[in-house]
């Protein structure tokens, strides 16, 4: 049988994220698939976003999620793919438009270091 809906309800669930995901255990800490959207987020329409924009707000929200979950003495770090890229302890994030996600910080050995993914490309 179809389902019959408003044009709002139809606007309203194009609107919402659409995401998921699954754990191992049922203990799991929640992420940020499962949490509502912060007001900050939520407001615009969703096609005005382009991809970087869309990517950065999600990043941002999945760091924020990691750390609520961090102990006092436990900070995020970026573990890095392709070679021997190592970890980069993220001090900023950042996007320019429509396809650029940076990420600014310190890598394992002190140094000021910066990545920038491009989003249609993939790690090797």
């Amino acid at each position: 049988m179809t389902e019959i809906r408003t044009t709002a309800e139809a606007h309203e669930e194009a609107a919402l994220p659409n995401a998921k995901v699954v754990h191992t255990s049922e203990n799991a800490p929640k992420t940020a698939e499962v949490k509502p959207l912060p007001p900050e987020l939520a407001r615009g329409r969703p096609e005005d976003k382009s991809p970087a924009q869309w990517a950065y707000e999600r990043v941002l929200l999945y760091i924020q999620n990691f750390e609520e979950q961090l102990q006092e003495d436990e900070e995020v770090v970026l573990g890095l793919t392709g070679g021997e890229a190592g970890v980069l302890q993220i001090e900023g994030i950042g996007f320019f438009d429509p396809d650029i996600l940076t990420f600014d910080g310190t890598d394992e050995y002190g140094a000021r270091t910066q990545l920038i993914q491009h989003l249609t490309s993939s790690p090797p």
